[in-house]
């Protein structure tokens, strides 16, 4: 195929480099407005498999390229109305396959070290077209200009070196509470099964996350996203720093450990059940079985500057990363996506309709963000005062009983000063621990109340109110302490 763009008289209305979910977004939407569309991917195919929840809006863009007559797109929304989420890389095959059948759309595979990767963008004279220069020489003109590259945002520091000027990027007002996150992809070995949700104390569980270095107080955000089948699981969370710096020898199988704690909670698997995800057809996929990342989220500050004919323009997570924990990542480049074509369908492009959506997507995540940690920060500090005088009756009640002993009392009252002045809870578990055969024997009612009270403010503490794990703790709890307070049941004839 020949290069049309080699001439400014030619010059592609759009390039875009990236073609993720974001800039599939934009080549196609820019593309229905009949202007040309040049795009340049590094990917010879798409095996992400990263599990995503697509918002109303994500969903109502998607729709629309929906063809019923088209057996992998019915496969891709049978699929998705079952299991509630999708994998990034149907998402991105589904629009790649849009995309290839438009004619006024050109697409690069600029491989990495291959002959058509970018060198350099460089800047034409003032009114007319800039141009990226390919490894082979090759140029290609375009007017305007989207990254739509990810969070290494190699196009912007092309652009930067092009037009002389820095594209500098800062950290966002709101940071995660937590920086050490990890996907892991595992899978049922073959003939094991499923057993169903396990009942774990609160104590216990925390006692082996931080056997594997898990040192906060509160308990590790996860996500879980299995197949309809239930036999493959994708993990998503929060993992301790001493697995995040582990060597990748050790990491592995440490990741594995790490969500096989929390697979055994929802479904009752345990580890030896389970392997890593391995690909017939695909053995790049299983690079992509276990990642670590730190999790620092940055914003670029000027994601539209003024080229030599038009605009660059940045969306995705080349502009902001995302918080993972709130799943938008793959929503806002979308909606990026979408703002872009909105803006190239005005002439000149409209700065205004681009910049004031960006601001809208920017206020919209830290707003969520503010106000999720505001109702945690509430309840935990609610919990913490629940807490404090579940402690207090318990250490008079504890006083008096015939099983206490000084080392055991001396435990409670030391793990309530502790939590008082640090609010770490590490020796409350422990303290916990000591009392459970004094709970087992014991008779009295009151007891009972206030160390299901206790644990359960522990579990508050933690900010987990209204979650599965807190109200399977509590149901735990509740069946425990009736069957120690409440007379038997009368038999019936």
């Amino acid at each position: 195929m020949g290069n049309y763009f080699d001439e400014e008289d030619t010059a592609a209305d759009v390039a875009i480099v990236g073609l993720g979910p974001g800039g599939l977004a934009a080549a196609l939407e820019t593309a229905k407005q009949g202007k040309t569309v040049l795009v340049f991917t590094n990917r010879e195919q798409y095996i992400r498999g990263q599990r995503l929840i697509l918002s109303h809006d994500t969903q109502q863009f998607l729709v629309r390229y929906y063809d019923p007559h088209d057996p992998q797109d019915v496969k891709l929304w049978t699929k998705y109305t079952s299991e509630k989420t999708v994998q990034s890389k149907d998402i991105e095959k589904y629009l790649y396959r849009k995309l290839t059948k438009l004619s006024n759309v050109t697409i690069i595979k600029a491989l990495p070290g291959g002959d058509l990767t970018i060198q350099q963008i460089s800047k034409g004279i003032e009114g007319h077209a800039d141009c990226i220069i390919l490894k082979n020489g090759e140029k290609y003109y375009f007017r305007h200009l989207l990254g739509a590259d990810g969070a290494k945002h190699s196009t912007a520091d092309m652009v930067a070196n092009c037009i002389g000027q820095p594209i500098q990027y800062k950290l966002t007002p709101t940071q995660e509470r937590h920086p050490f996150h990890a996907v892991v992809q595992l899978q049922l070995k073959p003939g094991e099964k499923v057993k169903g949700k396990t009942t774990t104390d609160i104590i216990h569980e925390m006692q082996t996350l931080g056997l594997q270095g898990w040192k906060n107080a509160y308990h590790p955000k996860y996500y879980i996203f299995p197949n309809a089948a239930h036999t493959k699981f994708y993990f998503a969370g929060e993992i301790p720093q001493q697995i995040f710096d582990a060597p990748e020898s050790e990491q592995k199988k440490q990741l594995k450990q790490w969500a096989s704690v929390f697979l055994k909670a929802n479904y009752g698997i345990e580890e030896e059940q389970l392997e890593y995800r391995q690909s017939k057809k695909t053995p790049s996929k299983d690079k992509l079985q276990n990642t670590v990342f730190a999790m620092a989220t940055y914003v670029c500050e000027t994601p539209l500057l003024d080229l030599s004919n038009g605009v660059f323009a940045q969306i995705g997570d080349a502009r902001r990363l995302p918080n993972y924990n709130f799943a938008h990542g793959v929503n806002d480049s979308i909606k990026g996506a979408l703002l872009f074509s909105q803006a190239m369908s005005s002439n000149p492009f409209s700065k205004e309709i681009f910049e004031k959506g960006l601001e809208a997507i920017d206020k919209s995540i830290e707003d969520g963000m503010q106000k999720f940690k505001q109702s945690k920060s509430e309840a935990r500090e609610k919990a913490k005062k629940k807490l404090v005088k579940a402690l207090d009756h318990f250490i008079s009640l504890y006083h008096d009983d015939p099983e206490s002993t000084p080392l055991s009392i001396a435990k409670i009252e030391l793990a309530k000063q502790t939590f008082e002045t640090t609010g770490e809870l590490t020796s409350m578990y422990e303290a916990l621990n000591e009392i459970k055969p004094l709970l087992e024997k014991a008779d009295s009612g009151n007891i009972f109340y206030w160390a299901y009270t206790l644990i359960n403010c522990c579990a508050n503490s933690e900010a987990k109110l209204k979650t599965t794990i807190f109200e399977k703790i509590t149901k735990h709890l509740e069946s425990f302490v009736q069957e120690k307070i409440s007379p038997p049941k009368a038999i019936s004839p």
